[in-house]
């Protein structure tokens, strides 16, 4: 398979995004138990960074970090407006979001890829694809030369 340049700086971002959502779940997860919730842990508000009801995006360190939180986000609303738009971000999520704290092996996206086919009914190239505009969307909204 032939790579493209922004492949592996794609990957990490979207590994980070879901590492991020998987953090800021977890605490307002506590703060339901414990009983402290505050306006932005109400249900039913919607989690886009940069957005005035995700205060989080504001604690995260770096402005890099944050412009690439806000690209993947722009991506995955991007996505669900495509053809089989529901179908790609769930595909996004199987291939790329799942275990975001644990480093990649080989082969990994590969057997991900694999299952997301048998359970989305396309092929494997389909997915491949899938993955290809995500990554290439993901790209332009950073504002990163596809080369």
């Amino acid at each position: 398979m032939r790579k493209d340049n922004v492949r592996d700086y794609a990957i990490s971002a979207f590994r980070y995004y879901s590492a991020m959502i998987r953090v800021i779940e977890n605490t307002e997860k506590e703060k339901i138990t414990t009983g402290k919730i505050d306006k932005a842990g109400t249900p039913g508000v919607s989690r886009i960074p940069g957005d005035s009801r995700m205060p989080w995006i504001s604690k995260i360190p770096g402005v890099p970090e944050r412009l690439d939180l806000l690209a993947v986000q722009n991506t995955i609303e991007l996505l669900g407006k495509m053809k089989h738009g529901k179908s790609r971000v769930e595909i996004l999520d199987l291939v790329y979001f799942s275990e975001p704290e644990k480093p990649l092996r080989r082969n990994d996206i590969s057997y991900r890829v694999c299952k997301a086919s048998l359970q989305f009914f396309f092929s494997e190239r389909q997915v491949y694809y899938f993955l290809r505009d995500a990554r290439r969307a993901f790209a332009e909204s950073r504002g990163l030369r596809l080369g």
